[in-house]
């Protein structure tokens, strides 16, 4: 990689470019080029970012970007998982119903604690349930003496 990075260093120097330069006309961070021209492509942003990067910087210098997306590509390859689970020889071991079991285990579990907050936090209306007493809202307005009564 470091050999096509110092092949588009030389390219832009054959064209009479700097970084700046570079940065004016395309809006590519000077530090993805220095990178790039570096050889350094481990630090280089996500894959989408780079292979447009990538695209642009090499139609203004006029070189054709499929080996330099090839290397992009290689080295996504090549990097490691974020997360990386392993087998252990336990696990091997075991036979697949036990976590099938697990797995309906926690299902179950997170259900039942569902219900059981539903029930005792939200505390749902029992409307028409025998046994329950209801409050009806009482008129407090005072009658008004009618005329007839005097």
């Amino acid at each position: 990689m470091k050999l096509l990075g110092e092949e588009l260093r030389s390219r832009r120097i054959e064209a009479g470019l700097t970084h700046i330069d570079v940065y004016k006309k395309l809006r590519i961070s000077l530090d993805f080029l220095r990178e790039v021209e570096d050889g350094a492509w481990g630090k280089l942003p996500p894959m989408t970012y780079s292979v447009g990067f990538m695209k642009t910087y090499c139609a203004l210098l006029g070189v054709s970007a499929d080996p330099y997306l090839d290397a992009l590509h290689a080295r996504e390859r090549q990097r490691r998982p974020l997360l990386s689970f392993r087998k252990t020889s336990d696990a091997a071991e075991q036979p697949a119903w036990v976590q099938d079991t697990l797995m309906w285990a926690a299902i179950l579990t997170l259900v039942v604690l569902g219900w059981v907050t539903y029930t005792v936090v939200a505390h749902p209306v029992l409307e028409g349930v025998p046994g329950k007493v209801q409050a009806e809202s009482l008129d407090a307005r005072e009658a008004q003496p009618s005329d007839e009564l005097f």
